[in-house]
């Protein structure tokens, strides 16, 4: 599968996960917002179709992640500790400056992973984004 992918332009890692039910395909030298750029660029999926689910702390490249036309579920109480301080010195920019506090396309939960509470989080980024 790997080089047919590549004989198309693709250079990916291809993984399972959870056993062996999922299927993941990982760009060898690019961030996820890249990857979800890409897809939209080369293969013309729609961004706005896709959802996406990230903690609150932990992912390097999270702020890149939260903007764009996906829809976002941000699990709370996942990682105690993140990358904050790697990211965050006294003289630089605030999280708020570069993500919008409020935006609707863009869920929390409550800090129960719970499999109802994501899908009510998946279902109001639903709602909202809708109206839009």
């Amino acid at each position: 599968m790997r080089e047919r992918l590549r004989m198309r332009g693709l250079r990916c890692h291809i993984m399972y996960c959870r056993n062996s039910t999922r299927l993941q395909v990982v760009p060898l030298l690019a961030s996820r917002s890249q990857a979800l750029r890409y897809l939209f660029v080369r293969w013309g999926l729609s961004v706005g179709n896709m959802y996406l689910i990230t903690g609150e702390h932990g992912d390097t490249d999270q702020e890149e992640m939260l903007s764009g036309l996906h829809k976002t579920v941000i699990l709370r109480a996942v990682t105690e500790k993140g990358s904050e301080a790697l990211l965050r010195s006294s003289g630089s920019y605030h999280r708020t400056d570069v993500v919008p506090s409020e935006s609707p396309l863009v869920s929390y939960t409550d800090g129960d992973l719970k499999a109802d509470e994501i899908m009510g989080a998946l279902k109001q980024v639903s709602k909202t984004s809708s109206g839009m």
